[in-house]
């Protein structure tokens, strides 16, 4: 594979990622956002992350891929990816519990 190639097929899925996610509402974008700052280690979605940020937020001025992202959502999603880490983790300990052979 060349590098050309590879360069378009790049571009090519990053206008599809931002074209997609154009055309969600504004819920539908906060539910994405929420799913992957929840499920952060299972969630494959990083190189969307700014195009949902900037359909919620809003984008600056001088650089339209730089997102505006208060400093209380950035406190907010990193509690809620530790809580949901601690979630995750007493729900996996339970199922262990639930099955363990006596």
């Amino acid at each position: 594979m060349n590098i050309e190639s590879a360069v378009q097929g790049s571009l090519f899925a990053h206008d599809f990622l931002t074209e997609s996610i154009s055309r969600l509402s504004d819920w539908q974008a906060a539910f994405l956002l929420s799913l992957h700052k929840g499920l952060s280690a299972l969630s494959s979605f990083s190189g969307g992350l700014p195009g949902l940020h900037a359909r919620l937020y809003g984008v600056a001025s001088c650089d339209p891929f730089q997102p505006i992202v208060p400093a209380s959502v950035v406190v907010l999603g990193i509690i809620q990816t530790l809580f949901s880490v601690v979630l995750i983790f007493l729900f996996l300990l339970a199922v262990r519990n639930h099955f363990r052979i006596k």
